[in-house]
């Protein structure tokens, strides 16, 4: 059997060769876009080893504040850590990590887990059943802890799975936010028979005017749906639901 991979090292550190010196504890980026630490004193162009995980502390100007668990970035013309701000320029600035412990206004530090990622945005497919008396429940879809700085919807649709029995507009799933806040309201309104497969319209971005009003969820609200009308008698029905959104930053 040929052997396909063997351990290497752990990764926590990487050899690094800078094409400037590198002061130790200086923060910078690599090149595949990550940040990373100098362990010592490193010459252009010599090998070194640079920190790319762990909890660091970290620079911050004395009236910067965030939470714990907030996404910090790097300003680099301040060279100071910031909280992740529309003022941030991608072609300098770099994402450095997740925020480990509350800074206050005042301490000139914060500490940091560096690259650290919070869980990716990935809603929850659910399939509604919209016979009577099947499902009652509320199903969360994004739960809170995916929307820390708010979504912007982009879209939430339908897939019919289980062809409609009823007449025109039974089996009726609702999108809400937290508040109960409609999002969406998926009515599958074909006149006639529908078929597995079908897209049921609940919101489309781009279909909106200039001047609309945009679907924004807020900041550590869940988005969850229920069936709100169900088909009558022992009629079939069910359809997967999804959602598409943009983080606020």
């Amino acid at each position: 059997m040929t052997l396909e991979a063997t351990f290497f090292q752990e990764g926590h550190s990487l050899d690094h060769t800078p094409a400037s010196a590198l002061t130790a504890g200086t923060v910078m980026q690599l090149a595949d876009g990550t940040a990373a630490v100098p362990a010592n004193d490193v010459e252009a162009n010599a090998l070194g080893s640079v920190h790319r995980c762990g909890v660091f502390k970290v620079a911050a100007a004395t009236g910067t504040t965030w939470s714990d668990g907030d996404e910090l970035w790097w300003d680099e013309s301040a060279a100071k850590a910031v909280k992740k701000a529309l003022t941030l320029d991608g072609s300098a600035d770099f994402r450095l990590g997740i925020a480990v412990g509350a800074k206050a206004s005042g301490p000139l530090f914060g500490y940091v887990r560096l690259n650290d990622h919070r869980p990716p945005f990935t809603p929850i497919v659910f399939e509604f059943d919209c016979q009577t008396g099947v499902d009652t429940a509320d199903h969360v879809l994004v739960p809170a802890e995916m929307n820390p700085n708010g979504l912007v919807i982009t879209s939430i649709f339908a897939l019919v799975t289980e062809v409609f029995a009823g007449t025109e507009d039974q089996g009726i799933v609702t999108v809400s936010d937290e508040d109960d806040t409609a999002l969406a309201t998926l009515t599958p309104t074909d006149a006639g028979a529908d078929a597995v497969g079908d897209i049921i319209e609940g919101f489309f971005l781009h279909e909106a005017a200039t001047g609309a009003a945009g679907v924004v969820v807020p900041a550590g609200k869940y988005i969850d749906a229920a069936v709100t009308q169900v088909t009558t008698g022992a009629a079939a029905g069910k359809m997967k639901v999804y959602i598409t959104a943009i983080p606020l930053v």
